[in-house]
Protein backbone atom coordinates (compact mmCIF):
# COMPACT_ATOMS: atom_id res chain seq x y z
CA UNK A 1 0.00 0.00 0.00
CA UNK A 2 2.17 2.83 -1.39
CA UNK A 3 1.74 5.84 -3.54
CA UNK A 4 5.05 4.32 -5.87
CA UNK A 5 4.60 2.50 -9.38
CA UNK A 6 7.47 0.38 -10.16
CA UNK A 7 9.39 -0.57 -13.28
CA UNK A 8 10.66 -4.18 -12.76
CA UNK A 9 13.82 -5.66 -14.90
CA UNK A 10 12.08 -9.11 -15.31
CA UNK A 11 15.78 -10.89 -15.99
CA UNK A 12 16.89 -9.46 -12.54
CA UNK A 13 13.92 -8.95 -10.65
CA UNK A 14 14.85 -5.69 -9.66
CA UNK A 15 13.28 -2.10 -9.69
CA UNK A 16 14.92 0.03 -12.26
CA UNK A 17 12.55 2.82 -11.61
CA UNK A 18 9.53 4.04 -9.49
CA UNK A 19 7.53 6.57 -10.19
CA UNK A 20 5.68 8.57 -7.02
CA UNK A 21 1.81 8.52 -7.64
CA UNK A 22 1.03 10.89 -4.16
CA UNK A 23 -0.76 13.77 -6.22
CA UNK A 24 -3.15 11.25 -7.57
CA UNK A 25 -3.78 9.76 -4.49
CA UNK A 26 -4.14 13.93 -2.51
CA UNK A 27 -6.15 14.35 -5.27
CA UNK A 28 -9.09 11.62 -4.61
CA UNK A 29 -8.57 12.35 -0.66
CA UNK A 30 -9.30 16.22 -1.57
CA UNK A 31 -12.39 15.28 -3.95
CA UNK A 32 -13.75 12.76 -0.94
CA UNK A 33 -12.85 15.92 1.57
CA UNK A 34 -14.71 18.85 -0.61
CA UNK A 35 -17.91 16.32 -1.17
CA UNK A 36 -18.13 16.06 2.79
CA UNK A 37 -18.28 12.40 2.20
CA UNK A 38 -18.25 11.36 6.39
CA UNK A 39 -18.25 7.32 5.70
CA UNK A 40 -15.64 6.97 3.36
CA UNK A 41 -12.62 4.62 4.03
CA UNK A 42 -9.45 6.57 3.17
CA UNK A 43 -7.09 3.71 4.86
CA UNK A 44 -8.43 1.18 1.66
CA UNK A 45 -8.90 4.25 -1.03
CA UNK A 46 -5.39 3.18 -2.08
CA UNK A 47 -3.59 3.23 -5.34
CA UNK A 48 -4.12 -0.27 -7.19
CA UNK A 49 -4.60 -0.14 -10.67
CA UNK A 50 -2.45 0.18 -13.82
CA UNK A 51 -2.41 -0.70 -17.79
CA UNK A 52 -0.79 0.22 -20.66
CA UNK A 53 -3.05 2.04 -23.68
CA UNK A 54 -1.09 1.45 -26.66
CA UNK A 55 -2.98 4.02 -28.81
CA UNK A 56 -1.51 6.53 -26.81
CA UNK A 57 1.52 5.26 -25.30
CA UNK A 58 0.10 6.22 -21.76
CA UNK A 59 -1.08 4.32 -18.90
CA UNK A 60 -4.11 4.27 -17.17
CA UNK A 61 -4.35 4.66 -13.13
CA UNK A 62 -6.62 3.98 -10.80
CA UNK A 63 -6.90 3.23 -7.31
CA UNK A 64 -9.46 1.03 -4.65
CA UNK A 65 -12.55 3.00 -4.37
CA UNK A 66 -11.74 5.84 -6.45
CA UNK A 67 -14.28 8.00 -7.93
CA UNK A 68 -11.64 8.74 -11.03
CA UNK A 69 -9.05 7.57 -13.15
CA UNK A 70 -6.37 8.97 -14.81
CA UNK A 71 -4.51 8.46 -18.06
CA UNK A 72 -0.66 9.47 -17.34
CA UNK A 73 2.55 9.32 -19.52
CA UNK A 74 5.61 7.80 -17.92
CA UNK A 75 9.26 7.72 -18.81
CA UNK A 76 9.22 4.24 -19.42
CA UNK A 77 11.25 4.23 -22.69
CA UNK A 78 14.07 5.63 -21.12
CA UNK A 79 14.36 2.10 -18.93
CA UNK A 80 14.18 -0.31 -21.00
CA UNK A 81 17.44 -1.97 -22.52
CA UNK A 82 17.66 -1.85 -26.36
CA UNK A 83 19.22 -4.67 -27.76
Amino acid sequence: MSNYIFMIDLDTGLMVKKWDMYELVSNQRAYITETNETSYDFGNAVLNGIAYYEKNDSFIISGKIWDHIYEIKLDYENYIERI
